[in-house]
């Protein structure tokens, strides 16, 4: 985990919009497409993430945010929250998303093993 101190409120709202602006330049197109009730598949710290798109925003400065619930094995019961679309790897079906889930959040190779 990386912390940054700032010396103003001022100077941590810069930041965050520089950063916001910055991830917004690595939105493919299928990603921006991502919409309300789409399920989709990223990663965070080694393991799958999957997540309903629940809402958009119609502020221009959160084009690229949706709001969502996600899943995991770290948090298998989800939480509410936004992720930018460019963290996605990809969309997935409602079936893949079950699967997911029956699962316990964890991909399963042609194999049968979980990764």
């Amino acid at each position: 985990m990386q912390v940054t101190a700032y010396n103003s409120a001022e100077e941590m709202q810069e930041d965050l919009e520089r950063t916001m602006r910055k991830a917004d330049t690595w939105v493919k197109p299928f990603q921006a497409k991502i919409t309300v009730g789409q399920y989709v598949l990223s990663v965070a710290e080694g393991e799958p993430v999957w997540s309903e798109i629940l809402e958009t925003y119609n502020e221009p400065r959160m084009q690229h945010y949706r709001f969502a619930r996600a899943f995991s094995v770290f948090v298998p019961e989800g939480e509410l929250g936004d992720i930018h679309v460019s963290q996605v790897i990809t969309a997935v079906s409602k079936e893949d998303f079950e699967t997911a889930r029956a699962n316990g959040w964890k991909i399963k190779d042609d194999e049968g093993a979980s990764s």
